[in-house]
């Protein structure tokens, strides 16, 4: 029997964010990754809106975008400054459209060589309704998804910052 040891070289590290424990767990860790491999990294935000077919039900309804734009720009910019302190190879995109889509997408074109995210374990009914983006990537995606689940996020115990400088979160 053979074994083969072939390493793969990471280059570029995408990582969805959504700014929830999560996907700064996620963060955190790849900053880990990035420092090792001596790794690109993107952080992306995908702006999504819900389904126009649910508009009937609220024909009233305005959604402020402007205002929701300017709130996930000025987030995800600290965000890129904070991660820069760690990694400084690191840049940001934010893209409109179906997260999981987007995220696929985007690793595509950018090349990246890794997709580590966040997951938030919804069971149930909330899994039934806003579905699992990172279950989506998984099945979707043509190169390796690391995700870090919520419940693996210990609000009380204190996170120890990466090796390669102060903890993003």
């Amino acid at each position: 029997m053979q074994i083969r040891t072939h390493m793969r070289t990471i280059t570029h590290i995408l990582v969805p964010v959504d700014f929830g424990a999560s996907s700064l767990a996620a963060l955190d860790f790849a900053v880990s990754i990035a420092s090792k491999f001596g790794a690109n990294m993107t952080l992306l935000h995908a702006a999504w809106l819900p389904a126009l077919a649910y508009s009937g039900y609220a024909e009233d309804l305005s959604w402020p975008m402007d205002d929701m734009a300017r709130a996930v720009k000025k987030e995800l910019g600290a965000l890129l400054e904070k991660t820069q302190l760690a990694w400084a190879r690191t840049d940001s995109a934010i893209v409109l459209g179906d997260p999981w889509k987007v995220i696929v997408e985007t690793a595509e074109t950018s090349r990246a060589d890794l997709i580590m995210m966040g997951t938030h374990g919804r069971h149930g009914m909330s899994r039934l309704f806003m579905g699992s983006v990172a279950e989506r990537v998984v099945r979707a995606s043509p190169i390796p998804v690391l995700t870090i689940s919520d419940h693996a996020v210990d609000a009380t115990r204190p996170r120890t910052p990466p090796q390669a400088g102060p903890s993003i979160c």
